[in-house]
């Protein structure tokens, strides 16, 4: 069957809200919340995200699951972030074919096997001491960086981020962070479907288009085994008033993120293929401004002059 054209690939027109199902999207709003923000509000003491990629990896079976989030830390490290309700041995089976895929994936586009980090992030339903975090397969050996979400005090992080809108505060990162994971901080699915009420509520008071985009599209992701419905209707609802064209795709354009082919073939992927890991201008890469990684696309050829 012939495919029909899509037209307008590309930026969206001036006035038109974006879609909610474009992946790319979805891509960049995560990106946005957390591109430069540490994973420690969560009790993991790793370097800083400095961005999101495209979760798609090469099948090796039909049924296999998509993982949940990939980022890029500040130290060239590719994090795999999975959310689990329970411990399960078995999970490690899956990790490892996260790993394999994303290695095959990473190979494809960058030419060499990047470190790869699996981050399991438990809700409040999984207690810290429960778990064994190590699988020795005798040839390979795979340790998880585990967070526990029943550290957290659920109601804490409730209160605290409900009075400073009261007060008209802004939302530190730490708020902004825990707002996103909330929900999962929470025991038993009808508490967090109740905590992701609120989580959406709170995230309406905030006075910022972009980070109110990207907040109520991080929730959506970190609590998609949940979320209800309706809730989710919410969110795409608040997502789709919001004008992002301009904000979000010139964001994207000045990071280097053209749509046509996948994410994970994006410029920046192009352009670290062409460094060499601990460079001055791979750190660049990886940590510098907008701006100054234009230059790098430049430099590399990666970007065409207009």
């Amino acid at each position: 069957m012939e495919k029909r054209k899509t037209r307008n690939k590309g930026k969206p027109r001036a006035g038109h809200p974006i879609a909610w199902q474009n992946k790319d999207i979805t891509s960049k709003l995560l990106a946005e919340n957390f591109r430069g923000r540490s994973l420690e509000a969560y009790g993991l003491q790793l370097p800083r995200v400095v961005d999101s990629q495209p979760t798609n990896l090469p099948a090796i079976e039909a049924n296999e699951l998509k993982i949940d989030t990939l980022f890029i830390l500040e130290d060239g490290t590719y994090a795999i972030i999975d959310y689990e309700s329970e411990y399960r041995e078995k999970n490690k089976g899956k990790y490892l074919g996260y790993i394999a895929r994303l290695s095959n994936r990473l190979y494809n586009e960058l030419g060499r096997f990047p470190p790869i980090r699996v981050i399991v992030i438990y809700t409040a339903d999984v207690q810290r001491g429960t778990t064994n975090p190590e699988l020795d397969l005798g040839s390979m050996r795979v340790v998880i960086d585990e967070a526990f979400l029943s550290d957290l005090d659920s109601e804490a992080i409730r209160d605290r981020i409900a009075a400073k809108l009261d007060h008209g505060e802004e939302l530190d990162d730490l708020d902004l962070m825990q707002l996103i994971v909330y929900p999962l901080s929470c025991r038993g699915d009808a508490a967090k479907r109740e905590a992701v009420s609120e989580a959406i509520s709170l995230s309406e008071r905030l006075t910022d288009d972009v980070r109110r985009a990207s907040i109520l599209a991080s929730i959506n992701v970190f609590a998609n085994r949940i979320i209800s419905p309706d809730d989710q209707s919410r969110i795409r609802r608040l997502i789709g008033m919001i004008d992002l064209g301009k904000e979000i795709w010139e964001g994207g354009r000045e990071e280097g993120r053209e749509e046509g082919r996948e994410e994970g073939a994006n410029m920046l992927a192009e352009l670290l293929k062409q460094l060499t890991p601990g460079s001055s201008d791979y750190t660049l890469a990886l940590n510098g401004s907008s701006k100054q990684r234009n230059r790098l696309y430049k430099k590399y050829h990666v970007m065409q002059e207009s």
